[in-house]
């Protein structure tokens, strides 16, 4: 059941809302806990039923390797982290790598956040849950699908909890206001870039040098688009219930470098990465040289990139963001030269837009070749396909999106400001009013568009 569904937003989402709440004040906080693990669990159901023992068996596994961490020392402790970590291992690459089965809704991301687990749990830093919060924290459905990547000392707390020490009333307004934010962006920017996007990418030895930009930088528009409003969409929901989860942009497009770029992309993937991959393996090293950061640089993103998929399409993706920072890092180091801002921000952005070219592409080389035509071509100004997009009735619910939503994620405020600064009043009453009514428009429920991350 996506989020961009009239099924989610006009029952699921209200109906959960509302039960939750009435058990949590006319019963119980466990009763409430109760209330939300079945919703979770019937919202993972209604996407996809059979993949729910998948889920259900990752969270038997991890629950049981976190209690024999817990209760063994020494080698014996650190061989069930291991053991730990490998299951999730293969449990992910069965289904992400292996032939022929199909990919559980969030299992990249519902393992990760549970690999972190185990690992807090060996550093002592977290208790081993009982099962039904364990399996709470895991399935939580505002960020089951495709994340943020929770950590176990942020939520844990919160849901035992169970927002009885919230303004109630303000955590609903909030959460409201986020989550049209999210729902917009999706259904009427995100959308409207793929339809863009796929018109010139679905036949890439078509277009020409114009094209080949024009679509790329779409698709890059797109996912942060997609993947913003999904993240806002998730914290929204969240809040609608009394929990705060870890916010996942922070205008990523304005970054002069992509080292900030990474601080302000998917940050829970990030902070992971930092924590999980890149420390790791620079403690490998006697010394934290610039050589050994390069070295656990590219590790850490490689590996992001085969996270992502098993194509040398993915690996490119990992080893271009890889080889960017490190670039960035020893510039940094050994340079005394800044480049001007803007030089900055157009050398970073060409780089992730490049970057993006291969994430979206189905095959290595498609990709080189719209690569290749970002260089000037034989007639490199003809706009055929962009044409065909831009028909009269589409310059309103294809162009005009565009034409708004591309300077405003470079330039406009962030999500997280709106979410900080809000406040209920007529006016911001009448502005998530105003969002949610363009965006059902936007909508629909017949042929809601997947989100590109549930596909990871």
């Amino acid at each position: 059941m996506p989020f961009n569904s009239f099924p989610f937003v006009l029952a699921f989402l209200p109906l959960v809302v509302t039960g939750y709440r009435l058990v949590l004040n006319r019963i119980s906080p466990r009763m409430a806990r109760g209330f939300l693990l079945l919703a979770s669990l019937a919202f993972y159901g209604l996407y996809r039923w059979e993949h729910l023992p998948v889920l259900a068996g990752s969270i038997l596994l991890n629950f049981a390797a976190a209690h024999r961490i817990a209760r063994t020392e020494g080698q014996t402790r650190l061989r069930w982290l291991w053991a730990g970590i490998v299951a999730n291992l293969l449990l992910l690459s069965a289904f992400k790598y292996g032939p022929s089965l199909a990919l559980p809704l969030g299992i990249s991301f519902f393992t990760l956040q549970q690999v972190a687990f185990l690992v807090d749990v060996y550093e002592r830093l977290l208790a081993p849950q009982r099962l039904s919060m364990h399996a709470l924290f895991v399935a939580f459905f505002p960020y089951v699908s495709a994340g943020p990547i929770s950590r176990g000392k942020q939520m844990l707390p919160q849901l035992e909890r169970a927002g009885t020490d919230r303004d109630r009333a303000f955590d609903v307004a909030r959460g409201l206001a986020m989550f049209a934010m999210g729902l917009f962006k999706k259904v009427v920017f995100a959308d409207c870039f793929r339809t863009i996007a796929d018109k010139g990418l679905a036949d890439p030895f078509a277009m020409s040098s114009a094209e080949a930009w024009i679509c790329s930088i779409a698709f890059s528009m797109q996912i942060y688009f997609d993947f913003s409003g999904y993240s806002d969409m998730a914290i929204g929901a969240a809040l609608l219930l009394g929990f705060d989860i870890p916010r996942n942009f922070e205008a990523p497009y304005r970054s002069r470098s992509i080292i900030e770029f990474w601080q302000r992309w998917h940050i829970s993937l990030s902070q992971f990465i930092t924590t999980y991959l890149y420390t790791p393996v620079i403690r490998l090293f006697r010394r934290a040289t610039l050589g050994a950061a390069a070295v656990a640089t590219m590790a850490a993103m490689l590996i992001a990139g085969v996270w992502h998929g098993s194509s040398w399409n993915f690996v490119i993706f990992g080893g271009l963001h890889g080889a960017g920072l490190v670039i960035n890092q020893y510039w940094k180091k050994k340079s005394k030269r800044r480049l001007p801002a803007v030089a900055a921000w157009a050398l970073t952005f060409v780089w992730i837009n490049l970057a993006f070219i291969f994430f979206r592409l189905p095959d290595l080389h498609s990709a080189m070749h719209v690569t290749r035509m970002l260089l000037p071509s034989a007639d490199p100004f003809a706009l055929t396909k962009i044409a065909e997009v831009l028909h009269r009735p589409a310059l309103w619910t294809v162009g005009l999106p565009a034409l708004i939503a591309a300077p405003l994620a470079i330039f406009g405020p962030t999500s997280h400001w709106w979410l900080d600064e809000f406040r209920p009043t007529i006016i911001t009453a009448a502005i998530v009013a105003a969002l949610l009514l363009v965006a059902f428009l936007f909508m629909n429920s017949a042929n809601a568009t997947d989100f590109i991350y549930f596909h990871f």
